[in-house]
């Protein structure tokens, strides 16, 4: 079955939706989004999950721990664009992206690709459980420098200097040659 909320033209405040699945089957819910705009523009939001939750000490206190938001970055039919992104509330400073994933259609024209940020500014730590895989051939400094260049072999090229903390102190050693 299905349930469809409306939001009339010229209101400011989207519809909200509860779900309480309660029975025991398999199936879970679906959601969908769907901005049905005549005029729809880039960077137009599309939807928006969110969750809130009370904090201590603060009686009847809402405040927004988490969101999903979605939104069209390129709305021209012939390039089009969007952008996800999940956030979370930091050090009271309210919701930080934590995890953006987004395609593009102005740097790399003509090609189909999904770009990922994880983590919120350089103090940010992102940790990964098992091995990296990594499909593509460099990894690429935060000035887009290419740092390490692999050759699907196994080797690995340097770029510029590499530095080694020993421990007791460090080595730095500049690569030379081709």
């Amino acid at each position: 079955s299905a349930l469809t909320l409306m939001q009339e033209a010229g209101s400011s405040v989207g519809p909200n939706l509860f779900f309480d699945n309660r029975d025991s089957g398999a199936y879970g819910g679906k959601i969908t989004f769907k901005k049905n705009s005549s005029s729809p523009l880039n960077n137009d939001s599309l939807g928006q999950i969110t969750w809130f939750g009370n904090t201590t000490g603060v009686t009847g206190a809402n405040t927004m721990f988490a969101s999903i938001d979605v939104k069209s970055t390129e709305v021209d039919p012939t390039k089009e664009a969007s952008e996800l992104e999940i956030k979370v509330a930091t050090n009271n400073a309210g919701l930080k992206n934590g995890i953006r994933i987004y395609g593009d259609d102005t740097s790399r024209e003509g090609l189909e690709y999904v770009d990922v940020e994880l983590g919120y500014g350089t103090s940010s730590l992102t940790a990964l459980a098992g091995d990296l895989l990594v499909r593509g051939n460099e990894i690429l400094d935060s000035g887009e420098n290419t740092c390490m260049t692999f050759d699907g072999s196994g080797n690995v090229a340097f770029g510029g200097s590499v530095a080694i903390n020993t421990g007791n102190g460090s080595f730095v050693g500049n690569l030379i040659g081709d």
